[in-house]
């Protein structure tokens, strides 16, 4: 009798921990997609800036080769 008590709380710690487990897996798996998230979002912004300034940078210097140009050749 006291073998299947302590049987019967052994099922039960076993059902509890798991589902505690479960629960906490699933929290951090959460955690991890929204970090994820958020830095995918940074570095998307990044190159985002990054793109702008390069395009930016690469007018500038083709207008000031096509002014040189022009110079030269009137």
């Amino acid at each position: 009798m006291l073998r299947l008590e302590f049987e019967a709380k052994v099922k039960e710690l076993n059902l509890k921990y798991e589902t505690r487990t479960r629960n906490v897996r699933t929290e951090l798996e959460a955690a991890r997609k929204q970090e994820i998230q958020r830095i995918e979002d940074r570095k998307n912004a990044h190159i985002a800036s990054l793109m702008h300034a390069h395009e930016k940078a690469f007018a500038e210097i083709k207008n000031y080769y096509n002014d040189i140009t022009h110079r030269y050749v009137l």
